[in-house]
């Protein structure tokens, strides 16, 4: 059995994640400390530049319920697949991947192994997982389990909720409840916009000292 959540309206409105689409996770990792995933979920194309962000489509995927889960999921979406850590058995590959990039699928998100990945990475679909395998089904212990689409789940050690905003990169991903945005996102923007400020001075030779924000600490100087 698949148990299908109803999608809930999104409190996010696509000018807002055109800005957040702006801000780095690691500017926000100066600000908060919850919501960021395990750094062990790596995205497939390694360091290179990559930005994703928009809202959750979950999926608990032990019943066929990845691919019905494209179906659910809507231009923009972010699908958020918690298959437990699982790392010997993966639940997706190329041809998943080719369906969600068809819909309009954001990115994804795999808290689990992953086939196909020349295929994946060449398609242009950005994909995160904690494993690369060729291994592909579903191990003894879980065969049988229902499978949920737009349920609670735990990905990466982060409890994501259907409709919570993904932000992500090539350093990591955060997970944002919609109702927090507005407020991280005018914290975050003034911040981001010093940092080419910054590296001018630090380029025409002042100490990174001078230019740090708060309080200068009381230097004692011993032999």
């Amino acid at each position: 059995m698949i148990k299908i959540h109803a999608r809930q309206p999104q409190k996010v409105s696509p000018e807002t994640l055109a800005r957040l689409k702006k801000i780095a996770p690691a500017t926000l990792g100066h600000m908060i400390t919850e919501g960021f995933m395990d750094t062990a979920l790596r995205p497939l194309t390694g360091t290179t530049p990559i930005r994703v962000v928009g809202p959750a489509t979950t999926v608990r995927p032990y019943s066929g319920s990845g691919h019905i889960a494209i179906d659910e999921c809507q231009p923009g979406d972010v699908l958020v697949i918690a298959f437990d850590g699982e790392i010997q058995f993966g639940c997706w590959g190329e041809m998943t991947s080719l369906g969600a990039k068809m819909k309009g699928v954001s990115a994804v998100i795999i808290d689990g192994a992953v086939t196909d990945i020349h295929e994946i990475v060449e398609m242009g679909l950005p994909l995160y997982s904690r494993a690369i395998t060729a291994l592909i089904g579903v191990p003894k212990d879980k065969k049988g389990q229902d499978g949920e689409i737009n349920g609670t789940v735990v990905c990466g050690g982060v409890t994501v909720h259907a409709g919570d905003i993904i932000l992500g990169d090539e350093n990591g991903i955060v997970v944002l409840p919609p109702d927090k945005v507005q407020e991280l996102l005018e914290a975050a923007e003034p911040r981001q916009a010093k940092e080419p400020f910054t590296r001018a001075q630090l380029l025409s030779g002042k100490p990174l000292s001078e230019l740090s924000s708060g309080a200068r600490p009381e230097i004692v100087r011993v032999e």
